[in-house]
């Protein structure tokens, strides 16, 4: 296994270990033999000593985190929304193995995930294989020859960008960073909506704003989000650009100023005040909470993954659009469209977005797609 160092993202790659389990955990585990255990996910519930295998309930908390090989074992189960959201949190130069069973038996193999999808008093036999076939014949259109025996040699060469290379903004982010200073900063009640897929850097951004903001003047800035790990990255930024800041667990403090985290249920509970108000994957606690946001303060930056597993989708996006048109005279919908943790154009992106159909767009000629950069009102 070779593992390099890399300054820019690069594509990530796949590969398949198909047949027989025991011989695919037995390559594994040589290979892996000299590969730090906190650059690997493992999702299954059998892995190699030193790597602790995550189960389904496990996903959520993982999201915050990154990794530069995901193994994913199917035996255990092919889980559509927990492979989404592992893939995910694999960095450009990483790769991803899949673990099957024998390629030409797996859509007959007896999957304990499709269990959860029998309608009583049925079992998982009774469900299609629809999903199983699909991503099959998407894999092998793209890369026939990355379908190996599972008893055959397994060779990685992971690239991975050093932890400590000083992080330059993309032009997508630096605009974002500029608009959520503006919210605080600039005329009240002049939301600002800001829309990424996955990988494209959004929490990153929205720390570099947090951070400047603390270091302009006192600042009382509340951070929601579903939970404290999506918001990581977040945390991360606000360390990186202001050292002499203390971090205790939700709280990030700089100065006089603070960036406190909160769930959204907490926040109905305390119902606290703030100078700036961001919420994190704000299609996930529904548009009623978000309205009542609205009504509550002057100053509020909105920011969701378009696609992905803690995807909106655009159908949420443009209901909330009709809502914030109806309800203030200016707000800003900001799209980050450049992906910063793996290269443009990434191979298993582009397989992601086939498989999970995450670039269909809904049937609505009222409204166009969002832009880059849109101003309403």
């Amino acid at each position: 296994m070779k593992v390099e160092g890399a300054s820019t993202p690069s594509a990530r790659r796949w590969r398949v270990l198909a047949g027989d389990r025991g011989q695919a955990l037995a390559r594994l585990t040589e290979t892996l033999r000299d590969l730090p255990p906190d650059r690997c996910l493992w999702f299954g519930d059998q892995a190699p000593p030193g790597i602790r295998p995550l189960s389904r309930r496990d996903v959520q908390g993982a999201l915050g985190s990154e990794c530069d090989l995901l193994v994913y074992d199917a035996h255990a189960g092919l889980y559509p929304d927990a492979l989404a959201a592992l893939l995910g949190t694999l960095r450009g130069g990483g790769e991803l193995l899949l673990i099957t069973p024998p390629w030409d038996a797996w859509p007959a193999f007896d999957d304990p995930a499709l269990e959860r999808l029998a309608p009583w008093p049925l079992d998982g036999r009774a469900v299609g294989r629809r999903f199983v076939r699909r991503l099959q014949r998407l894999l092998e259109a793209a890369g026939p020859d990355r379908i190996q025996s599972a008893g055959q040699p397994v060779r990685l060469a992971l690239s991975f960008t050093p932890e400590r290379v000083p992080l330059t903004l993309t032009e997508d982010q630096q605009q974002a960073v500029e608009a959520i200073e503006r919210v605080a900063l600039g005329h009240a009640r002049r939301p600002l909506v800001l829309l990424a897929d996955r990988g494209r850097g959004k929490s990153t951004a929205i720390g570099s704003a947090l951070a400047r903001l603390l270091a302009q003047r006192t600042r009382r800035i509340l951070l929601l989000a579903p939970s404290l790990g999506a918001v990581t990255a977040v945390f991360d930024q606000l360390a990186r650009e202001l050292p002499e800041g203390d971090r205790d667990g939700a709280i990030f403090r700089f100065g006089q100023g603070e960036v406190r985290f909160r769930r959204p249920a907490e926040y109905l509970a305390e119902d606290p005040r703030c100078d700036l108000l961001v919420a994190d994957e704000a299609a996930a606690p529904g548009l009623p909470f978000l309205q009542r946001l609205c009504e509550r303060h002057n100053r509020l930056v909105f920011s969701t993954t378009v696609h992905g597993y803690e995807g909106s989708g655009r159908g949420f996006v443009t209901r909330f659009a009709q809502y914030l048109d109806g309800h203030f005279r200016q707000w800003k919908r900001l799209v980050l469209q450049q992906p910063v943790r793996w290269a443009e154009g990434d191979p298993l992106e582009v397989l992601t977005d086939r498989l999970f159909l995450l670039s269909a767009e809904p049937d609505s000629p009222s409204r166009p797609p969002p832009q880059a950069g849109e101003d309403h009102g």
